[in-house]
């Protein structure tokens, strides 16, 4: 495969986290904002549960939405807070001829009328070669070890060629109304630049561009954000010495509302984003599974029978180091969603009875949560949600 292709050895192993941090161990753009065409297209929705009928003003409620896996691994792949009348869908394509990043997570969580919305994206696996032999056998738009062959590009142009290009389709008078680097994000994630040896050299850059466009007869404002990361191998052939780039766009969403009101929902936007939680078994068995797909099984895999023949060499036991892994990268999670400094500001954070933190949007006097994690808040220090509810709401205490 094209990562096992560094001078001086038959496969290179790169070690286990790097191998982890560049082919993005899980769907990329859960806690980046991001905003998509929910009304422009009509898949199914999950319906979601009412909110509690409230007689005072400025009474919000959050629910909890899970995302599953039913096609491949099984179970919950991550939890967050979503408002309580917004509908939510997901996609998860199994893509086993990428085995750095088998799964491709997106999903959509969208206002009832779907002018705003929130979305996260797959991970898009590229690939580049400064050798022209291998680029006339795979020349750009092709497939190389399951990388689409693309020319490399800089965050904020890749977000705008390829993001853009690709997600928003249906858009017309599309313009980039503005660029910025997030170097904070890089730093968050605990991507600097790295040399694993053997001349292979990692970096990534992280960015976001706000663009207008006009979709199903209405304008829109959207901030799309991103991190590109990659990994250039050196390979010494016969006719001399070229460099190989594995490149890729992850962590991958935006943010959309009617324009000129994107600004004014950040804070919800903020919310959702900060609570995204993964499950601890679904990553562990991807771990997995992705470390035997590395192992050069993806031979094998398209024969009948071979996903579940690899998934039940996967164990439900937790190592020591997937452990540390999995808490790595959901502190990850947790410090870039602080690091959108512009975005928290819109953002109380709680600590709840269990002791752990709940972000959600400023400008209540109040916030509870329940037994289920739905969270309530209310502008009026008096109120009580627990008056007419079956539930037992417990007050949240703002840090």
């Amino acid at each position: 495969m094209c990562l096992s292709q560094a001078p001086g050895s038959g496969r290179a192993r790169l070690p286990l986290r790097l191998l982890l941090v560049c082919g993005q161990v899980i769907f990329q753009g859960c806690f980046m904002l991001s905003a998509s065409s929910c009304a422009a297209r009509k898949p199914a929705m999950e319906d979601g549960h009412a909110a509690v009928t409230q007689t005072q003003a400025n009474v919000m409620r959050f629910r909890v939405w899970e995302c599953r896996d039913e096609e491949g691994i099984g179970g919950e792949v991550f939890r967050m807070l979503i408002p309580a009348e917004w509908k939510a869908e997901r996609k998860i394509a199994w893509r086993l001829d990428v085995p750095m990043a088998p799964a491709a997570i997106s999903f959509r969580v969208c206002s009832p009328d779907g002018s705003e919305a929130f979305e996260g994206f797959p991970s898009q696996p590229l690939f580049w070669t400064d050798n022209p032999s291998l680029l006339q056998m795979f020349p750009v738009g092709q497939r190389y070890f399951g990388a689409e062959v693309h020319r490399p590009l800089g965050i904020e142009d890749a977000l705008q060629k390829i993001v853009l290009a690709r997600f928003r389709k249906e858009a017309s008078n599309v313009r980039v109304v503005a660029r910025q680097a997030l170097p904070e994000v890089v730093k968050a994630l605990g991507l600097e630049a790295q040399s694993p040896g053997g001349g292979v050299r990692f970096s990534a850059t992280a960015g976001k561009i706000r663009v207008e466009y006009e979709l199903g007869g209405k304008a829109y404002t959207e901030d799309l954000f991103g991190v590109r990361e990659s990994l250039r191998i050196p390979v010494a052939g016969a006719f001399g010495s070229f460099t190989n780039e594995n490149w890729t766009l992850s962590y991958l969403a935006g943010a959309r509302a009617p324009r000129g009101k994107l600004d004014a929902q950040t804070k919800v936007f903020a919310a959702m984003a900060s609570s995204i939680r993964i499950n601890k078994e679904w990553f562990n068995r991807y771990v997995q599974l992705v470390e035997l797909l590395i192992q050069g099984q993806m031979q094998r895999i398209r024969m009948a029978g071979e996903f579940s023949r690899l998934l039940a060499q996967t164990s439900a036991e937790i190592s020591d180091e997937r452990m540390r892994l999995y808490e790595s990268r959901q502190q990850a999670y947790d410090r870039i969603s602080e690091s959108f400094s512009d975005y928290m500001l819109n953002v109380d954070r709680y600590r709840a009875p269990d002791g752990s933190i709940v972000a959600l949007p400023s400008g209540y006097a109040q916030a509870w949560i329940n037994g289920l994690g739905e969270c309530i808040l209310s502008d009026r220090a008096d109120y009580n949600p627990n008056v007419g509810s079956n539930q037992n709401w417990q007050p949240l205490e703002k840090k």
